[in-house]
């Protein structure tokens, strides 16, 4: 069954607010860790979620849901306004998929980025979140990508990259673009307070100080190196026109990621405003 949202703002909302929470799961497992469950519903999420729009688009005013996506176009166009980096890159990669495209997305930060970024364009999306930690991320989508036709991208970081060095072989036989989103080191650990203490970077953050290019050239998989938005445009039209799996590193600044990103939250504010 899929994990519980991972999201901590999900659970502080529902623990604060009145609304009713509804679970929806295939199976009878129970999937309520605070305790703040008030429907089950034993469907299928696809079946249900088809139900639900017959009956509601009948209900709904049509400026209901013109008023929504203008909101969420303001939104998306906050995004070219900020400077190149990871954030930028997921959301450069996330457009260039349509909806029957796979995704594949890897544990940290860019799941994080990947639901902030994602809309409802790209129909499937998976991810090992709640049943693994970073390890063994490309051994999974790999296994994934072979029960499926389609061509899959798998985002992940650079740790998790190193961690499953040995499933590259895998990729020979998989039809994957695997972005890899370098920014030397564990970078979600910048967000908590151990960022200040004289073990974290040692500890915590551990940069390796490599790039990855000869990482590919020996498992024989095709490779591009992205710096910028050009740089990444280019690595991602040459990748969707190769009939075997290619690797894309993004260069980023570890550094200038939370400026990047709260950058981002500031912007959207303001192109909601307008």
């Amino acid at each position: 069954p899929p994990a519980e949202p991972f999201v901590r703002g999900v659970h502080q909302y529902l623990n604060q607010s009145d609304c009713k929470r509804v679970v929806v799961n295939e199976t009878f497992s129970r999937q309520d860790p605070f305790l703040n469950v008030d429907t089950r519903i034993v469907a299928s999420v696809d079946m249900l979620c088809e139900v639900l729009q017959r009956k509601a688009l009948g209900q709904i005013k049509s400026s209901l849901y013109s008023e929504f996506f203008e909101l969420e176009k303001k939104a998306s166009q906050a995004i070219v306004e900020i400077e190149f980096g990871e954030v930028a890159a997921v959301s450069q990669v996330l457009a260039q998929l349509d909806r029957d495209s796979a995704l594949f997305v890897g544990n940290s930060l860019p799941l994080r980025e990947v639901d902030y970024l994602l809309t409802d364009k790209i129909k499937n999306v998976v991810s090992a979140h709640g049943l693994k930690g970073i390890d063994g991320i490309i051994a999974m989508a790999a296994g994934y990508q072979s029960a499926n036709s389609n061509r899959l991208t798998l985002i992940l970081g650079d740790i998790s990259f190193l961690y499953d060095l040995n499933s590259l072989a895998l990729l020979k036989e998989a039809k994957i673009n695997l972005v890899i989103l370098n920014n030397d080191g564990g970078q979600i650990f910048s967000y908590v307070d151990c960022k200040n203490t004289p073990c974290f970077k040692a500890n915590f953050l551990n940069p390796h100080g490599m790039n990855f290019k000869n990482i590919a050239a020996q498992f024989e998989l095709d490779y591009f190196c992205a710096k910028d938005l050009v740089s990444l445009n280019q690595a991602l039209l040459a990748a969707s026109g190769n009939s075997e799996s290619t690797i894309i590193e993004v260069i980023s600044d570890g550094k200038e990621l939370q400026n990047h990103q709260v950058s981002l939250f500031s912007k959207t504010i303001e192109r909601l405003k307008s």
